[in-house]
């Protein structure tokens, strides 16, 4: 039976008296400061459109103020970027506990090489990182979506497994916050997903799905985070029991994952989310995992 930790999302209660493990927080470039007595996971920017650049966590951090289009950060861009994305969070940080889970995104194509030109800088990043947040756990995001004129270096399944076989070979930590809504965009655009389409994909994901830490889950009821399942798969029962099924078996090694209902729309479909979840064989427990995983 594959294990869930569930993550708040924008306040929505989950049902059935499930409470929430940790928060999602927000902590992109134009975010100045927060406080919380709770376990979190902090959402580095993740470059969908432009910011204002006015935070003053900033002050000095001018690698990344001018890694930018048209006001879009442009992320990963050298060495010295990735040391100030760690100084940026730390600063962000400040005296609120450590993060449980850093969540963060990949650069554009436009400039960066392939998947060793980026796990170079990251590896400068995480350095860091280990220094200051020790028992973090880092995670990266798949991404589909962006007003900027390039494509992200990860957002097929093809791209995840290229990334996660170089950082198998290069013995790096970091781990996959698998978003399944942006992979069928990123193979299939706005369409919904066919029952065989979603077997297919879900299949090529074995590879990497020992690493896996966190699932993203949300609706498309005409734009993106709103709604439920039935709406992600166009009301198309068999689709969406496939999804269901299929995720079931690739989850099913009892390592306990995050998952993380990015649901915009209502409390209502966040819980029938959760309540699909649950019909289809999931259990939901509260246990924050280490950083080793354990």
């Amino acid at each position: 039976m594959p294990r869930l930790i569930p993550i708040s999302f924008g306040g929505h209660p989950y049902p059935m008296g499930i409470s929430p493990a940790l928060d999602e927080l927000p902590g992109h470039f134009d975010r100045r400061t927060f406080l919380t007595n709770r376990p979190y996971c902090l959402h580095t920017e993740y470059s969908a459109g432009p910011r204002q650049w006015n935070s003053l966590l900033l002050r000095g951090l001018d690698e990344i103020t001018s890694a930018q289009r048209r006001g879009i950060p442009e992320l990963w861009k050298s060495y010295r970027w990735g040391e100030q994305f760690a100084e940026f969070i730390v600063r962000l940080v400040g005296d609120n506990q450590d993060p449980t889970l850093i969540e963060i995104h990949p650069p554009f194509v436009s400039y960066c090489k392939g998947v060793d030109s980026f796990l170079d800088i990251y590896e400068v990043f995480a350095s860091s990182i280990r220094d200051r947040f020790p028992k973090s756990t880092i995670v990266i995001e798949n991404r589909y979506g962006t007003r900027h004129p390039s494509k992200f270096l990860v957002s097929t399944v093809g791209d995840v497994v290229i990334l996660f076989t170089a950082i198998q070979r290069r013995s790096i930590g970091l781990r996959l916050a698998l978003d399944l809504p942006q992979i069928f965009s990123a193979h299939l655009g706005s369409k919904p997903p066919t029952s065989l389409e979603v077997e297919h994909l879900l299949d090529k994901l074995r590879p990497v799905a020992h690493r896996i830490e966190t699932l993203h889950i949300w609706g498309r009821r005409k734009t993106a985070h709103n709604g439920t399942l039935d709406d992600l798969f166009g009301h198309n029962p068999l689709a969406k029991e496939t999804f269901l099924d299929g995720l079931h078996r690739l989850l099913e090694d009892g390592r306990p994952r995050y998952f993380l209902p990015e649901v915009n729309s209502s409390t209502e479909d966040l819980q029938a989310i959760v309540s699909d979840f649950i019909s289809a064989g999931f259990k939901f427990e509260n246990d924050i995992l280490t950083a080793d995983g354990r």
